[in-house]
Formats: C-alpha cells, sequence, structure tokens
C-alpha cells in the first residue's frame, strides 16, 4: 500500500472515530440532563453604591472597589436531581455550593457572592448563571 492510501484510510478511520465519540457523548447528554435554568447576572463597579431592582435578572447593582455582595438564590425541582450550578463570563462572582443532590419537592438556598477588589476597573459585567438538573 503506498503512503497516500494509508493517509487516506487514516485519515477516514479517524473522522469515523471522532464521529460516533461525539454520538455517544450527544446520546449520553441528552439521557441524563433532565432540565436547566440560565440566569443573567450582573452589576457595575463605580464610586458610588447603587441599587437595581429590576426582576428580569441577578443584579449586584452599583457597587464600588473592595466590596462584597451577597445575593440568594432558591433551587427547586420536581423530581430527584443532581444539581451543578456554572457561572459564566462574570469575574468576581462565586456559588457558595456549586453541586448537591435535590429530592423530589425539594429546594435549596444558594448564595451567589461577589468579591470586587481594590483594584477592579471601574464598568459594568455581565454574565451567565447555569444550574444543570441531572438525573441522579
Amino acid at each position: 500500500m503506498n503512503k497516500k492510501g494509508f493517509f487516506v484510510k487514516f485519515i477516514l478511520f479517524f473522522v469515523i472515530f471522532l464521529i460516533t465519540i461525539i454520538g455517544v457523548l450527544i446520546f449520553y447528554s441528552a439521557k441524563t440532563v433532565i432540565g436547566f435554568t440560565e440566569y443573567s447576572v450582573d452589576y457595575s463597579i463605580g464610586d458610588y453604591i447603587g441599587f437595581n431592582l429590576d426582576s428580569d435578572g441577578i443584579h449586584f447593582g452599583t457597587v464600588t472597589t473592595d466590596f462584597s455582595e451577597k445575593r440568594s438564590l432558591v433551587i427547586s425541582t420536581d423530581r430527584d436531581a443532581n444539581v451543578r450550578i456554572y457561572v459564566y463570563d462574570l469575574e468576581g462572582v462565586t456559588v457558595d455550593e456549586n453541586k448537591f443532590f435535590l429530592g423530589q419537592g425539594e429546594e435549596k438556598t444558594v448564595n451567589l457572592l461577589l468579591n470586587v477588589p481594590l483594584n477592579a476597573e471601574m464598568g459594568t459585567y455581565a454574565g451567565k448563571i447555569m444550574v444543570i438538573y441531572r438525573k441522579p
């Protein structure tokens, strides 16, 4: 077999292998994820403290540097679920507990913590929090 024929067969095998692995992962993910909720989260850093009472997301308002703030989020489910919480594209925001089990009808309050360092730049910061529910 010449080198070109071997290379073509190798590439074909590799592509089929990748498609198979991706297909298995998509199938497995679809079978285990039973739901998700996405929240928009934002805050601004300024030289004053301000409130944002809008109900369209989780807002920390306007804060100053070297500042900490907390917001609570109630997580609930209508069936048994392993819950995982992810923070995307939002520096300074963490979740006090991001992985836990909830039984059917249970709810849990988690805290979202904002820690703004002293050297933070003024501006508006926005990201997402994703709560994913998986079969136990």
